[in-house]
């Protein structure tokens, strides 16, 4: 719908459209991480849980939901980003900004591809891909100590 409309118009929607798909991408990262990150905490519990000879299944388990939620965070995060550099791209053209000051509207959000540096740079200095870092590095480690402790 936003390439049938005109100019001002246009920008409105596609602004709007680009924010919600901002916040989307966005949530569904915070959610998806989080829920597999409790998945692997658990089966890494589970393991620590059995009584007698526990089973290399849940350590192997608990490992593959945490090497899932770093896929599943960094693909989000990826969106997210793409989307808020075309968000940028979109405010350029509002504002008459190069390379815009022609008034030359943006491809469109669907093919929209901006430089991976640019993109890997802003996901390096997004808080949410660090915290993940931090979070599955303590998890890791902590198991670590735990089983060699228990040996």
């Amino acid at each position: 719908m936003p390439n049938q409309l005109a100019g001002e118009e246009r920008f409105k929607v596609e602004y709007a459209e680009v924010g919600n798909l901002i916040r989307h991408f966005s949530n569904v990262r915070s959610a998806l991480t989080t829920f597999l990150l409790t998945v692997g905490v658990a089966a890494f519990s589970a393991y620590f849980q059995q009584p007698q000879s526990p089973s290399c299944y849940f350590l192997v388990v608990g490992g593959l939901f945490l090497v899932i939620s770093v896929a599943v965070c960094l693909v989000f995060s990826y969106r997210t980003e793409r989307m808020s550099l075309y968000q940028t791209e979109l405010w350029k053209w509002s504002n008459g900004d190069a390379p815009y000051a022609s008034g030359n509207y943006p491809a469109g959000f669907k093919s929209h591809k901006p430089s991976p540096w640019e993109l890997l740079a802003r996901m390096r200095n997004d808080p949410m891909n660090w915290f993940l870092i931090g979070s599955i590095s303590g998890i890791l480690l902590f198991v670590c100590c735990l089983l060699r402790a228990g040996t």
